[in-house]
């Protein structure tokens, strides 16, 4: 019955079965094939983490007594993962698959999203380009959470557009989701504000405004008319239902002895991360252009930069195009009605004015938080004039929407210090929706749809072969090397020192530190460099060259990887 609903409120057809079909095969083999690439080659440092803390959801931590330092971390991979070691899978492989499957579902929830304003064609052709990108594929299958986040961010998204246009039920879904996506990451605290923006297109704040400075009578009736309706209660219920999960994963937090650290790092995110901490991060990059000046790295970088600028380059004319159609046309848009306070469309075009520079003064000069608020505020008054228009709302709320759901991830990534490609991930599927909005004004000037489909189709098969068939660049095949070498430094150990789970193991690098922990289930300590001579560790993990080691003696290599024993170990036992 509720299936049936929810199919009936997507207008799904047969033709969507085919193609939601098609996309789960490809997806699947797409993961399959990305997993087998990412076990051996590409592996991360971060998913380490996320196993560990794994497995210390499955109880299985052994001799890990350190774990609570990455508890803190968002919880969901990490409890996900630890039921398939309940299972018996205890390897690296759980996490990916996990990531994989949840990866899946995002692609389906984005075929999903994409047919409340697309036909089938042009869904499924967003959900390939989508999964086509370089930064996706480098990261989809990998055991990370940044794909995850994206899909549960983009299911949240789905069950919004439901709730605001078809039936306020789904509020609660919406809700659900949203907790899940901001414990499977963080960052998706940033999709609030999004969601009420949305929200917002179907009640005009502005309106409310309005009423309020000319008729308070009519306004005090909309207010108690909404709180007697059925948005309002599922609304109410919703929120209920959001701040229990919220409790609930918090205390599960708590539980194993961390911090609940991320509400302090929400207010170091108004500075940017702008630490002296951060600054000794790897991923540390004071420059705020850092993703513009990065752009075609996101897209097909492995081919060529200038045809990975193919992807802005097409949303940028699809831009001017429609500037330009709105312009030629301005007389075909009549004003169907007015505010009821005089002059107050010309106050909310004042306004605008205002938020613009206050934006780009904020960006630079304050914080990421004004940007946003006046972006978005922005945003508001658009959606309050152009429903006073006879125009195509939908379409318009829409893109909004989606043009949205791009800056407040953009604005916050580039403010912020630390920076890497993989975090905008979350605001990509937004950038595929303008690339089919272009599409779709270009093809809709072509009376036969066969040419259409046709050509979008043999695109996306194009996209598909070569998708299933990427692999990694030479550059990648050190970090082979390197993961083979480490693996084959603690199997040493293990054979050369029996007594290993009893000694005190550190290593000069954060992948050494968290592959040691995760592969020998007991804690190896992250050392700084500089003082890692004065750790007073049995055992060295060693990457970097060039190391003065006055208390240690190196005992065995593999590549670049040494491993060094403590010279007042006693090893005549061994």
């Amino acid at each position: 019955m509720y299936i049936k609903s929810f199919f009936n409120d997507l207008n799904l057809t047969k033709k969507d079965g085919i193609y939601l079909l098609a996309l789960t095969v490809f997806s699947i083999l797409y993961t399959v094939h990305l997993i087998d690439v990412n076990y051996t080659l590409n592996f991360k440092s971060d998913p380490f983490v996320y196993l560990i803390n794994g497995l210390v959801y499955a109880g299985m931590q052994g001799h890990i007594e350190n774990y609570s330092y990455g508890m803190f971390l968002t919880p969901v991979v990490s409890f996900l993962t630890s039921l398939l070691f309940r299972m018996g899978i205890v390897d690296k492989i759980a996490i990916m698959i996990v990531s994989g499957v949840i990866s899946i579902l995002g692609e389906i929830g984005l075929y999903l999203l994409f047919k409340t304003k697309f036909n089938e064609v042009y869904s499924f052709f967003g959900c390939i380009l989508f999964a086509s990108f370089h930064i996706v594929l480098t990261i989809w299958g990998g055991g990370g959470i940044d794909i995850p986040v994206c899909a549960f961010s983009i299911i949240t998204f789905l069950f919004m557009v439901l709730a605001v246009d078809k039936n306020p039920k789904y509020y609660i879904p919406t809700s659900i989701f949203l907790i899940i996506s901001i414990f499977t990451k963080y960052d998706a605290l940033f999709i609030i504000p999004i969601l009420f923006l949305y929200y917002l297109t179907k009640h005009d704040f502005f309106n409310l405004v309005d009423l309020a400075l000319s008729d308070r009578d009519e306004l005090k009736i909309v207010i108690k008319n909404y709180i007697k309706s059925e948005e309002f209660k599922y609304i109410v219920i919703s929120l209920i239902i959001a701040v229990v999960l919220f409790i609930l994963f918090c205390e599960v937090i708590w539980s194993y002895g961390a911090n609940l650290t991320f509400l302090t790092q929400s207010q170091e995110s108004l500075n940017g991360f702008n630490s002296a901490k951060a600054a000794r991060s790897h991923f540390y990059y004071n420059d705020k252009k850092f993703y513009i000046r990065n752009l075609y790295t996101f897209f097909y970088p492995q081919i060529s930069q200038e045809f990975s600028l193919i992807i802005p380059a097409i949303i940028a004319i699809g831009t001017v195009f429609n500037f330009a159609n709105i312009i030629r046309r301005r007389k075909e848009y009549p004003m169907v009605r007015d505010y009821k306070t005089p002059h107050f469309k010309y106050l909310l075009v004042g306004l605008i004015i205002i938020l613009i520079p206050i934006a780009i003064i904020g960006f630079k000069y304050i914080s990421h938080m004004v940007t946003n608020v006046a972006l978005l505020t922005i945003c508001v008054c658009l959606l309050s004039l152009a429903d006073k228009f006879d125009i195509d709302k939908r379409t318009f709320n829409l893109d909004i929407f989606f043009l949205a759901w791009i800056f407040v991830f953009a604005v916050f990534f580039s403010f912020i210090t630390i920076k890497g490609q993989r975090y905008l991930i979350i605001a990509l599927p937004a950038v595929v929706y303008f690339v089919l909005r272009t599409i779709e004004e270009i093809f809709n000037k072509f009376k036969d749809s066969n040419i259409l489909k046709i050509t979008l189709i043999i695109i996306a098969a194009i996209i598909i072969v070569y998708s299933l068939s990427f692999t990694f660049t030479d550059g990648n095949f050190d970090t082979e090397r390197n993961n083979t070498a480490i693996q084959e430094v603690y199997d040493y150990l293990v054979e050369y020192d029996p007594d290993y789970l009893n000694k005190n193991l550190s290593s000069d690098y954060s992948y050494g530190s968290r592959f040691g922990t995760w592969t020998l289930k007991k804690d190896v300590r992250y050392v700084k460099l500089g003082v890692i001579d004065q750790s007073e560790s049995d055992y060295l993990i060693v990457k970097h060259d060039n190391v003065s080691l006055a208390n240690y003696t190196e005992i065995y290599r593999a590549g670049k990887i040494k491993l060094y024993q403590n010279n007042m170990y006693d090893n005549s036992s061994i």
